[in-house]
């Protein structure tokens, strides 16, 4: 067995109606937070509810709601200055990716100073190191990113037409509160694209190069319960045990990524939220079979386990077949949920390709580094065609 680290900075809270509780995860953090909410939430009630549970407990609040999809650099600059001019000294991230994403981010500007692209990993020029965070605690309210349990937030920025990752063990979330009671207003198509962002994250993580035994434990887990719930989540969302599961699964597909990483589906998709403003779990969704497809050749063994991770029936059939039916059960999976999707759909033309091909290696080579078969430029180029 080759050597491997396991484990979670952080600690993670999971059940129904923990919410009530969070200002006790919050105060012994800091007295003076910044609360980064969507502003969805605080136009539903949510942020308030949540402002007022810590205000009751003795917690200073300043609400920032500057949150978009593919959150701005510049929007998270704006955040920090607001922290630090309120003098926080804790971060609470409420909503989707999103929101934690831009909570995370906040929480490295204001301790190292300069603006959050600083801090995004890029293979083409330095980037500044993360030196200290604020203490994060985050209450995801989809179950998609799995934010709540990695060392990454993502970025896009509007000038450069960019999306990149800041990459640090220092923000994971002290505490993540999750509670699958905030999930049930969450509507289909978003429960569904959520929902294959988790597993995506569970498939690259288990075909990943650098996957570890207890990484593909995590990854097997997760693959069965995303696999076993996302329709009914997608059909009913108020079906609680759906909802329970899936958030469950979201924080598996995050365990699961932070110990081995995401692979090429991850790199392909990421430069398109920052050319075209897609949706992440879009993004992985138009490539995710395509790239199975690339890659199965390289390791029958593997791409044949993660069949049988789909499909504990396919177990019976020869291994090239098993492996090759890998593509085929990711797949008829999308096709059930509702999740059929190309790049075109999001706007991504044929004369972006070759930027977005030049952001993927620049951005994420070591993502693409990190899948059993390693593209080169050409192969991604037409990967990318093959998902128009």
């Amino acid at each position: 067995m080759k050597a491997f680290t396991c484990g979670l900075p952080g600690e993670i809270v999971v059940g129904e109606n923990k919410l009530a509780e969070l200002a006790k995860f919050v105060k012994g953090l800091g007295r003076r937070c910044l609360l980064v909410a969507d502003p969805f939430f605080v136009q539903s009630g949510l942020c308030g509810e949540v402002a007022g549970l810590l205000k009751k407990d003795g917690i200073a609040v300043t609400v920032f709601s500057k949150v978009n999809p593919n959150p701005s650099c510049h929007d998270v600059d704006e955040g920090a200055e607001l922290c630090r001019q309120a003098n926080c000294n804790v971060v609470v991230a409420v909503g989707g990716g999103s929101a934690i994403d831009s909570g995370k981010a906040i929480a490295v500007v204001v301790k190292n100073g300069g603006n959050s692209w600083e801090y995004v990993y890029r293979s083409d020029r330095e980037v500044k190191p993360v030196k200290a965070v604020m203490p994060i605690v985050v209450v995801p309210t989809t179950a998609g990113t799995g934010t709540e349990a990695t060392a990454y937030a993502v970025l896009s920025n509007p000038d450069l037409h960019e999306k990149g990752t800041i990459i640090s063990r220092l923000i994971f979330p002290a505490c993540a509160v999750v509670d699958p009671s905030l999930m049930e207003t969450m509507p289909p198509r978003l429960t569904a694209l959520t929902g294959v962002d988790a597993l995506s994250h569970c498939v690259e993580a288990f075909l990943a190069n650098i996957a570890s035994p207890f990484s593909g434990m995590v990854s097997r887990e997760g693959i069965r319960v995303i696999t076993r719930n996302l329709p009914e989540a997608v059909a009913n969302g108020k079906n609680k045990e759906a909802r329970a599961a899936m958030a469950w699964g979201s924080i598996l597909g995050g365990i699961a990524i932070g110990h081995a990483g995401v692979g090429l589906p991850h790199a392909l998709g990421q430069p398109i939220g920052g050319i075209a403003n897609a949706p992440h779990g879009g993004s992985v969704a138009a490539c995710l079979a395509e790239v199975v497809e690339f890659g199965y050749v390289s390791s029958f063994g593997l791409f044949a386990e993660l069949a049988e991770c789909f499909d504990p029936s396919v177990r019976d059939l020869p291994l090239y077949a098993r492996a090759e039916k890998s593509v085929e059960l990711i797949r008829r999976f999308f096709k059930y949920v509702g999740v059929e999707v190309k790049f075109s759909e999001y706007g991504l033309r044929e004369e972006d390709i070759e930027k977005a091909t030049e952001v993927a290696f620049a951005g994420y080579g070591d993502n693409i580094a990190n899948f059993p078969r390693i593209a080169t430029r050409e192969e991604v180029k037409k990967l990318y065609r093959k998902c128009l």
